[in-house]
């Protein structure tokens, strides 16, 4: 009997982890246009910060990725996916919680200090950037659950690629290449190219994936990441013996 009931709890246990499986594919099985809609949004939004662009509109840009908001009501609505809303509600509700009591104790501290009215405006400005970042990441995760992460990863990638090929068509191929291994070998002596390339926000968040990529992502792709990694270390130490 005992053997009779190992076999039956080791059966159900394992239907029981195929089927959370099997669900969670369904839940996020999202089509392929989404998807390339999805990139197409973040990664136009992460392109307005090129210099050229952003000298000129500023921020202005960065509204785009609001879209991904849209996009996530609309298919709601649309396909009545209401599982999931449920699932990122609470964690929506507790960042918004943050928001508040910002603002709240943002609010002590105005009427304390008596600030003038510039410096709110300011304050409420980048209190509303945060509130719509943190909603299209929310959406983001609703709409493709932590396939987002490597979605924005693409659109970070395909935004970056854009600039420094529009930086190269500025400068010509030939002085983009020599200003790119000056700033190589001279671990990060960046003039011309280089430094036209050097966009703060987009080198931050790249900073952010390679944190994910290394420690926190599945097993598969955590392994795939620090064999780039270590292909890059010996290839940089080995091209400056040279």
């Amino acid at each position: 009997m005992r053997d009779v009931s190992n076999v039956i709890t080791k059966k159900y246990y394992n239907n029981k982890r195929e089927f959370q499986k099997n669900s969670g594919k369904e839940l996020y099985d999202r089509p392929a246009w989404l998807k390339a809609v999805f990139i197409f949004f973040v990664a136009l939004s992460g392109f307005g910060e090129w210099k050229a662009i952003n000298s000129a509109v500023g921020g202005l840009p960065k509204a785009i990725s609001a879209a991904v908001i849209a996009m996530a009501i609309i298919y709601c609505v649309v396909c009545t996916d209401f599982k999931n809303l449920k699932r990122v509600l609470k964690p929506y509700g507790m960042y918004l919680l943050l928001i508040l009591l910002i603002i709240l104790w943002s609010i002590v501290i105005w009427l304390l200090n008596f600030t003038d009215i510039s410096s709110i405006t300011r304050a409420g400005e980048k209190l509303t950037f945060q509130f719509v970042s943190i909603t299209v990441a929310v959406s983001a995760i609703y709409l493709f659950g932590v396939e987002s992460i490597d979605l924005f990863f693409y659109s970070m990638c395909i935004s970056n690629g854009a600039i420094m090929v529009m930086e190269a068509m500025n400068y010509g191929v030939a002085e983009s290449v020599q200003s790119l291994i000056q700033c190589i070998v001279t671990f990060g002596d960046a003039v011309d190219f280089t430094r036209a390339i050097e966009i703060h926000e987009l080198t931050f968040l790249f900073g952010q994936f390679m944190v994910y990529y290394a420690a926190f992502a599945p097993s598969k792709t955590r392994q795939q990441i620090k064999n780039v990694l270590y292909v890059l270390f010996y290839l940089r130490f080995s091209s400056s013996q040279e």
